[in-house]
């Protein structure tokens, strides 16, 4: 009887349905807020969800990033940039660039709501660029994207017999192209390393 009583309660919680809170989305055309956001040392726990073991929550969290720092917000308000300037301090200060190229190493680029997460990933870091640009340089110092993009371009070659045939691209190469040009026209020492 005991046991009963505590497991019903247990599976009325699992059996409800999953809530998806407004409340973040409505943040992100909010750009008044970031200060707030992170004054309450929320970033930290956001990025942590980066990390999660289900993609599927690390995929949200891209999502949530991307609006967040998506430069209509910012030129939709009419006040400064330092909002977004403050965020963009605080998601590099706690290393969300290092954890987005972590992300893009684990997805499968075959799996489409896997590669529309690895364009939102690589939009945030042109978004971050744009609020600030030394974090161009960051990229390529702090993480291994430049490699990634680089190996992403390159033609998937299967060798049968004396015939060589194109396996294709585990994503379309034109992105990760324009994703370099951009570092590049960013700074001269990304442009070098390219």
């Amino acid at each position: 009887m005991h046991k009963k009583q505590i497991c019903r309660p247990i599976r009325r919680l699992r059996n409800r349905p999953p809530r998806r809170p407004p409340q973040a989305q409505n943040l992100a055309g909010a750009p008044e807020l970031y200060t707030d956001l992170v004054n309450l040392n929320a970033i930290p726990s956001i990025l942590n969800l980066l990390a999660h073991d289900n993609t599927d929550i690390a995929v949200d969290v891209v999502q949530l990033l991307q609006d967040l720092t998506d430069p209509d917000v910012f030129e939709d308000n009419e006040e400064s940039n330092e909002p977004a300037r403050v965020l963009v301090d605080a998601l590099v200060e706690n290393n969300v660039l290092e954890l987005l190229v972590q992300n893009l190493q684990r997805l499968n680029d075959f799996d489409p709501d896997e590669m529309a997460a690895v364009y939102s990933m690589l939009t945030t870091v042109e978004n971050l660029v744009e609020v600030k640009l030394a974090v161009a340089e960051m990229v390529c110092e702090r993480t291994k994207l430049l490699k990634w993009l680089l190996g992403k371009i390159k033609l998937i070659r299967l060798k049968v017999g004396e015939a060589f045939f194109d396996v294709g691209h585990s994503e379309p190469p034109r992105h990760c192209a324009q994703s370099l040009a951009e570092d590049g026209k960013n700074s001269p020492h990304n442009k070098r390393k390219v």
